[in-house]
């Protein structure tokens, strides 16, 4: 039975056993040979048993999310990996019947952008590498056109093989266990597709260069980022594939359109090509614990008088790595925010020791006098805690420096930053979708974002343009405070934080 085939390689077996070719004889190398040729023979009908993944593939196969979504770039190993995974649960290897909850057989369902291509030159000759033939239960069912329709296998599982250019009718109706979509699938036909797992509580993986259908950011890789319960997000880059070349890469990296370098290299959405911080990604996402009373708290403030106002909290921990704990997006007056905050902090568990805001709010009221940043040191001592906000920098280019630097995934695969993914849905949505504006036509360049999802990215560029360290943070609080009562008395409240 193939279950008990050894996955031996030729150039594995003579490096294991120190083999040196040139002192064998003539008998032993021709024993050799033959068995170089039962090797070949062995991994051609096998293939499934050589599949070796690498270490962000195994990630994905180790998954037993609802749903998976697999991003890559081109030559990431991504449709092989969907692949290998459909062949593995036909088959019910590994921890498939732990993973599908019940034995085979299995209904699956294979979709792709094409019949000809995507379909037959991509996906079926990928199974004929992995399928041992002896698991077949006679040939594949075709079209009219002569491409594989589905496939049976002697356990009882079967394979069908579905294209995005069929009418979405052909996908109703449909019950199974399991469904692969390679490349980004029209939504109609997904949640088709979805109503069909439903009676066997059945999976769906998703391997995609994303240069298209841009509801699986909204539907699916938020919600994974989020933390869902049901969604698991990989990200597979040009960069992670070990068989690739430096120049190989380059070469491809060379030829490929800037519009589509992103996704084509990085797995990035393609309509989301211009992010602001394309370093963002899953990795940055975590779930919520309580912060420790000693770490620094920072509370950064976008204000807006004709608009909602949002607020975020980051906390600095002892190795100065940063944490966005939480966020606040609310209308209303300087009065009602401040006491929204005041709960908030009181809910989460202490006083930001530092406080930051646009600007703007410094500005006086051309007709009061007053001015918004002065407003909320004064509800403060109102509602007795300290609500005195410091101006943040106007300077665009160094704040968003910041956020990068903290965004950057060091040599360990760690960021410096982490996002609550339950407690700050809102800012980790505007980060994957906060872009720029486009090119000036004189000068090519991308000067300024667009002002559109910009507000909380704004706020959390306030609370790290400093980059406050932790052994610096119960400090400030005291100076803050001085400053404030050392302005109680003025009209415009300028130099208030300065």
């Amino acid at each position: 039975m193939f279950e008990n085939v050894e996955p031996v390689r030729f150039d594995e077996f003579v490096k294991a056993n120190n083999i040196d070719l040139e002192s064998l004889s003539v008998d032993k190398l021709n024993a050799l040979l033959n068995y170089k040729y039962e090797l070949e023979d062995r991994e051609k009908n096998y293939g499934i048993c050589y599949y070796r993944p690498q270490a962000y593939q195994q990630k994905f196969h180790n998954s037993f999310k609802k749903v998976r979504l697999a991003l890559g770039g081109n030559q990431t190993g991504k449709t092989e990996c969907g692949c290998a995974e459909d062949i593995r649960i036909a088959l019910g290897l590994d921890n498939t019947i732990e993973k599908m909850k019940c034995r085979p057989p299995y209904k699956l369902r294979v979709c792709a952008n094409d019949l000809d291509k995507g379909i037959q030159e991509v996906i079926v000759s990928k199974y004929q590498k992995l399928i041992p033939p002896e698991t077949l239960k006679g040939r594949p069912a075709k079209y009219s056109g002569g491409q594989w329709k589905k496939i049976y296998f002697k356990n009882g599982s079967t394979i069908e093989l579905m294209s995005y250019e069929q009418e979405t009718d052909l996908y109703e109706g449909w019950t199974g266990h399991g469904c692969h979509f390679d490349e980004p699938p029209p939504q109609d036909k997904y949640t088709a597709t979805i109503r069909g797992l439903m009676r066997f509580d059945g999976k769906v993986w998703i391997t995609a260069t994303p240069l298209n259908e841009p509801w699986i950011y909204d539907e699916i890789y938020l919600k994974g980022l989020h933390g869902d319960k049901d969604t698991d997000i990989f990200e597979f880059s040009l960069f992670d594939n070990i068989y690739l070349t430096d120049k190989a890469r380059e070469f491809f990296i060379s030829q490929i359109p800037e519009e589509e370098r992103e996704a084509r290299v990085y797995g990035k959405f393609k309509h989301l090509s211009g992010l602001v911080y394309k370093e963002f990604c899953a990795k940055h996402i975590m779930k919520s614990f309580d912060i420790p009373p000693n770490w620094v708290r920072i509370c950064a403030m976008d204000y807006h008088s004709q608009k909602d106002c949002v607020v975020v909290w980051v906390a600095i921990d002892e190795k100065d790595r940063a944490f966005v704990y939480d966020e606040l997006v609310t209308g209303g007056t300087v009065r009602e925010i401040a006491e929204k905050i005041v709960a908030k902090e009181q809910e989460t568990g202490g006083s930001a020791e530092y406080r930051f805001i646009d600007s703007i709010s410094a500005t006086p009221d051309r007709i009061s006098g007053r001015n918004a940043q002065r407003e909320f040191g004064a509800e403060g001592l109102r509602l007795k805690w300290n609500l005195v906000f410091r101006s943040s920098t106007k300077n665009f280019v160094v704040g968003k420096n910041a956020v990068c630097e903290y965004l950057h995934i060091n040599s360990n695969g760690e960021p410096n930053i982490y996002f609550f993914g339950d407690k700050c849905k809102q800012l980790i949505s505007c980060m994957g979708k906060y872009v720029w504006s486009e090119p000036n036509r004189q000068t090519a360049i991308k000067e300024r974002p667009k002002k559109v999802y910009d507000d909380l990215p704004d706020a959390l560029r306030y609370a790290l343009v400093l980059k406050i360290k932790y052994k610096h943070g119960k400090a400030f609080r005291a100076v803050e405070q001085d400053n404030y009562v050392y302005n109680a008395g003025s009209v415009t409240g300028y130099g208030l934080g300065q």
